[in-house]
């Protein structure tokens, strides 16, 4: 999957630093390409002038499912339990969406455990 990129905005320098120091991944894009924005602690690799600064764009739940089936949450919009089920494909029908577990389940809503979650779920905690 090709890489998608988004604007992100920061209020200031500080708040742009803030981003990458903890962490965050922020780029510019020259001469064609993105470039990754670095903090050194001082400075920047790159002229702040710049105004657009951009994120890689996260993929969506479809997106993902698109490529490979993922261990999810799922329930439905009735009830209050949330069951582990492995989402297999996504359906679109007059503006609801719904969600195909691998054991042929239909559900209303869906959302992908944390990499802490599987890792439970994995070792039966």
């Amino acid at each position: 999957m090709k890489e998608k990129y988004e604007l992100i905005k920061f209020d200031s320098w500080q708040e742009l630093a803030k981003y990458v120091i903890d962490g965050g991944e922020v780029y510019v894009y020259f001469n064609d390409e993105y470039k990754l924005v670095k903090f050194n602690g001082m400075q920047f690799n790159w002229n702040l002038t710049i105004n657009d600064f951009y994120t890689k764009k996260q993929p969506s739940l479809e997106e993902l499912i698109a490529i490979k089936p993922r261990l999810c949450w799922v329930w439905d919009n009735h009830e209050e339990y949330h069951y582990i089920r492995i989402i297999t494909a996504i359906i679109n029908n007059n503006n609801t969406r719904n969600f195909i577990s691998r054991d042929g389940e239909i559900w209303d809503n869906a959302q992908t455990l944390t990499d802490d979650e599987i890792k439970q779920f994995l070792s039966g905690e």
